[in-house]
């Protein structure tokens, strides 16, 4: 006997489905969203904070740079705020974050150009900004127009590839 015959649920007496009764009245109760309210028409519009955060998130490799900014920026806001004699001292932790990339990040010539010229520029931009507070203005462009420059480069070399489909990836390689 198969096992679809020896089943509960599909009895050959009559007596089967004994959850029918269950999912029908499953069925009549309204469906709640996370509120406790019926889930009817579309779903709610997200907080525009859940949007920006998500869009952060799905685009972090190409604001990557940006980032870096910010965190610079922050560092350099907390020393001018609670140490402000010790600007100094960005001028060696700089260089020292810098040679660590240089050693365990690099490879190529190329790379090792890029880390050089990119880590000296933010320490010598933390170090100003350590010093005279990172809000000033005429720092602020200074940062975005570094983190662009600074971007191109690593934007060109991390692009996101295979974004399309093509009818060519379904071609067969050997004709029938």
């Amino acid at each position: 006997m198969s096992w679809w015959r020896s089943s509960k649920s599909s009895r050959l007496d009559g007596s089967g489905r004994p959850n029918a009764r269950r999912r029908a009245c499953a069925a009549r109760r309204p469906i709640l969203d996370e509120f406790g309210e019926p889930a009817t028409g579309p779903a709610r519009p997200d907080d525009p904070a859940v949007v920006l955060l998500r869009f952060a998130w799905r685009y972090r490799h190409e604001l990557g740079p940006f980032y870096v900014v910010l965190a610079l920026a922050t560092v350099a806001g907390i020393g001018n705020e609670f140490a402000p004699a010790l600007w100094p001292a960005a001028l060696p932790l700089g260089g020292a974050i810098t040679a660590a990339l240089l050693y365990w990040r690099t490879d190529r010539t190329v790379e090792r150009v890029y880390v050089v010229a990119v880590g000296g520029a933010a320490t010598l931009w933390t170090m100003a900004a350590w010093w005279a507070s990172p809000g000033h203005d005429w720092l602020v462009l200074p940062a975005l127009a570094g983190a662009v420059a600074a971007g191109v480069p690593h934007w060109w070399h991390y692009r996101r590839r295979g974004q399309g489909h093509s009818a060519a990836w379904h071609v067969p390689c050997h004709p029938p």
